[in-house]
């Protein structure tokens, strides 16, 4: 009982997350996250409705659907890249680019292990899937949290709320990808079962955060960042070639 009042807890809040950026016309000021947000509630309520309907055929459904979660989260990652350097495109495109390069490398990662392993599991390779895909995730927001920290690019309401919240998310979630691997099982179980609260933080913060529509300030007038931005463009080079080349290291276990 008390998972599906937590259940329909998220489901609520993500509708009234959605139906206040309809009613505040911020949904197409943040196109990426909404349509984010819209999935997500999608993946929910159909994965209630299998639940409810075919118990048996839930855990598989839960994977396969994950995969959409996860994927669709850099969506995410993207709004707040086009949001935070809406005035500088040329770091924009770049950063999209990692962004993009660096979510393929896992994919094709995972699509070597769905032809080459014969004995998977759709939990086994949901739960490799959706850490590997975190993991990289998490890198995308470090690098643009650098990028807006060391240029001093001031941000909105609405978008530091984004920030925060899917940040938070993705951090308590690469959390528990170490504590499943390392812990002793004791830590493990706790921990797990505090996973199925990791994403009301993010929507708390979203229902407080994007409740209103508040306009970016004022920016400084357009350009690119400047000289300092080839080092940073060498150090987000350096950390794409730093995940890619972990990938063939897991393919020779």
């Amino acid at each position: 009982m008390l998972s599906l009042v937590l259940w329909w807890a998220g489901i609520s809040l993500e509708a009234v997350i959605l139906l206040r950026s309809l009613i505040c016309r911020s949904f197409a000021k943040y196109p990426y996250f909404y349509t984010y947000m819209t999935c997500i509630l999608m993946v929910d309520l159909t994965r209630y409705f299998v639940y409810s309907h075919n118990p048996p055929a839930f855990r598989d459904w839960y994977w396969s659907t994950e995969f959409v979660s996860v994927s669709i989260g850099y969506g995410v990652i993207l709004e707040i890249l086009r949001q935070a350097l809406a005035r500088y495109q040329g770091a924009a495109r770049f950063g999209s680019r990692i962004v993009w390069a660096s979510f393929f490398v896992v994919l094709a990662y995972i699509a070597y292990k769905f032809a080459t392993v014969t004995n998977w599991s759709a939990a086994a390779t949901g739960a490799e899937l959706e850490r590997d895909l975190r993991t990289v995730q998490a890198f995308a927001l470090a690098a643009i949290l650098v990028l807006i920290s060391h240029y001093r690019i001031e941000l909105g309401r609405n978008l530091k709320g984004i920030i925060v919240g899917y940040g938070a998310f993705i951090a308590l979630n690469v959390i528990d990808f170490a504590v499943q691997a390392y812990a002793d099982p004791p830590v493990r179980v706790v921990s797990r079962h505090l996973q199925t609260y990791f994403f009301f933080v993010p929507l708390i913060v979203w229902t407080a955060t994007l409740w209103s529509y508040h306009p970016a300030p004022t920016a400084a007038p357009a350009g690119e960042l400047g000289p300092d931005s080839e080092s940073f463009s060498r150090w987000t080079k350096g950390m794409l070639r730093a995940l890619r080349d972990s990938i063939p290291g897991k393919l020779k276990e």
